[in-house]
């Protein structure tokens, strides 16, 4: 198996580049994902969920680079959607890239099937050919297809898929790749990680995983942990696979901040707040927030606000580093929200 996931890098140029031929020339075709004026409603041809693509396609562009919509504008073209209203299957939405289909099963929770009807737009969204899918890579051996990064890129596209377009967490899809591929964003940056799964490849995520891990092959190895990690049926094993790998990418994410500190990139308010949220927080409560979190005191307890779900703990459970952001018991209801 290992040897199987080398072949899979070994097959990729790392330093792709487009080579300048030439100071002049003429511009002989224009890329659809530049054209502003590309008209979505010529290939809306799927009924009553086409309000669905219509839907996305809006919360897309008001959330993205316009680059970023070149696989979605291209895929879109040739897309199939098919629902079936009988689950005999252990999914419930699939996205083959191969032929750009995807399968859904019918919910009677509307919700829930928009949430996963959007997930798989997503997969639709991040498909770059020659088998790169958002932060997945696959290739195709003897006995079939192998993939590296299929933890990531289903834990990121639903991460995605709640931050942007479901913007609920009330469905328990993905919780645990979810949580360990915003761990991973936390570590290299949300602009690294969104460019990676819309436009570039899992590589991108090695190599900005590698500058803090002791080599590339230490970063590759928690990406294919992540991967045996979304395999493994035991519930024990994988309830020890989990935390291991919470914990290394907690570990990863001290490291960056301890350099930002000593390189004078954050201060210690700062730095003691990331510490508590970041790393504190997520590695012992599965504590997850997007771009702001709130803390509050109240009597005997402290609840915390993220954009993925609140905690409450008891103040004998938890100690706060630092003020609350609003303190209920004094009257002090001035909110710092920070990024």
């Amino acid at each position: 198996m290992e040897n199987n996931k080398e072949k899979i890098f070994s097959n990729i140029n790392e330093n792709q580049k487009l080579k300048k031929k030439s100071k002049l020339g003429t511009i002989t075709q224009k890329s659809n994902y530049l054209e502003t004026d590309f008209d979505i409603t010529e290939f809306l041809n799927f009924k009553k969920l086409n309000k669905y693509i219509k839907e996305f396609d809006a919360i897309f562009t008001n959330s993205f680079p316009l680059e970023y919509k070149e696989s979605f504008h291209n895929n879109l073209k040739t897309l199939i959607i098919k629902e079936r209203f009988i689950n005999r299957f252990s999914w419930s939405g699939l996205y083959q890239p191969l032929g750009n289909k995807i399968t859904i099963i019918k919910e009677r929770d509307k919700k829930l099937f928009r949430h996963k009807l959007m997930h798989e737009l997503l997969h639709v969204s991040s498909y770059k050919k020659f088998l790169r899918s958002g932060l997945e890579i696959s290739d195709k051996l003897k006995t079939g297809y192998f993939s590296v990064g299929t933890c990531l890129d289903e834990g990121y596209t639903e991460y995605l898929n709640v931050k942007y377009f479901s913007k609920t967490s009330n469905h328990d899809i993905y919780e645990d790749e979810k949580r360990l591929a915003y761990g991973i964003e936390k570590i290299i940056g949300k602009d690294i990680m969104e460019k990676a799964y819309f436009q570039e490849s899992l590589l991108t995520i090695i190599n900005a995983l590698s500058e803090y891990t002791s080599s590339k092959h230490e970063a590759k190895l928690l990406i294919f942990n992540m991967d045996i990690f979304k395999r493994t049926k035991n519930p024990f094993e994988k309830l020890d696979l989990y935390s291991e790998l919470k914990k290394e990418i907690a570990n990863l994410n001290l490291i960056k901040i301890n350099r930002e500190l000593k390189s004078g990139k954050i201060n210690i308010e700062e730095y003691t707040r990331k510490k508590f949220l970041d790393i504190d927080l997520y590695s012992k409560y599965d504590f997850m927030y997007n771009e702001k979190a709130v803390i509050i005191e109240e009597n005997d307890h402290y609840t915390i606000s993220g954009n993925f779900g609140v905690i409450e703990k008891n103040k004998n459970d938890l100690i706060l580093p630092f003020p609350p952001d609003i303190n209920c018991n004094n009257g002090n209801n001035n909110k710092k929200l920070v990024k």
